[in-house]
């Protein structure tokens, strides 16, 4: 027999999760967390997700043609030539057989700002 104790094995009960993935040593749901700081954060960054897709599916530059006389007044309207987007970029290198390069581009812009992210 130990007299100091020291062979003893001690269980601890986990105390309920609360959500699905909280954990219990989660900095997130620490008490000295302030409830604005714990759910503005998660908040802040779906938001950054949301303004990656939106700048991935919309146009990136554009390729325009205004005609305009010596004295500043318009000739013709705006006229679009061509516009770029991601989209519109991987679809055409596909088209054209530059997997390679398709994929570089796919990975680095995009995929790699969402993992940077997480």
């Amino acid at each position: 027999e130990d007299q100091d104790g020291m062979n003893e094995v001690m269980e601890v009960d986990s105390p309920p999760r609360k959500f699905p993935f909280a954990s219990s040593s989660s900095l997130m749901f620490h008490q000295s967390i302030n409830h604005w700081v714990r759910y503005s954060f998660p908040a802040v960054l779906a938001l950054a997700v949301i303004l990656c897709l939106a700048s991935n599916f919309s146009v990136g530059a554009s390729v325009d043609l205004l005609l305009t006389k010596a004295n500043g007044e318009n000739v013709t309207p705006l006229i679009n030539i061509y516009s770029f987007s991601l989209g519109t970029t991987m679809k055409e290198m596909a088209q054209a057989g530059v997997y390679m390069l398709m994929l570089l581009i796919f990975f680095c812009s995009g995929v790699w700002p969402y993992v940077k992210i997480f």
